[in-house]
């Protein structure tokens, strides 16, 4: 899960990139609320937001300064295998790899929840 370009912009786009280690591909996970977690860029300070607010299936997720709102915070369910599913407060929708691509620059979106796994996540470092 990389912020494009390494953007340092609120609204700048979260996608899907092959590691490289870049700061803009490691995310810091802090609590905000019982039992949901924000997760701040390295690079830029800002969190990952699904885009104004957005209750739809293909909302997109980018990032933007911390606010303190639901559509910033994100439960984190273990299941199995080492795989986690991030799942929006605001919204209860799975972050998800739009279209299940395995390609670099493939958009990272919100979407019902279905065990699919472009909604499995790892969380390296944990």
């Amino acid at each position: 899960m990389s912020v494009d370009n390494a953007s340092t912009s609120n609204g700048a786009n979260v996608l899907q990139e092959t590691w490289n280690g870049g700061e803009n591909q490691q995310w810091k996970i802090e609590d905000t609320s019982p039992g949901y977690y924000k997760f701040i860029a390295q690079h830029s300070g800002k969190v990952l937001d699904v885009s104004g607010a957005s209750t739809s299936d293909g909302g997109n997720v980018h990032q933007w300064e911390w606010l303190g709102a639901s559509n910033q915070e994100w439960s984190i369910i273990y299941v199995g295998d080492g795989f986690y599913k991030l799942l929006a407060k605001h919204s209860g929708k799975a972050l998800d790899i739009d279209g299940a691509s395995t390609q670099n620059g493939a958009n990272i979106q919100q979407w019902v929840d279905n065990g699919t796994c472009a909604q499995k996540w790892q969380l390296i470092g944990i």
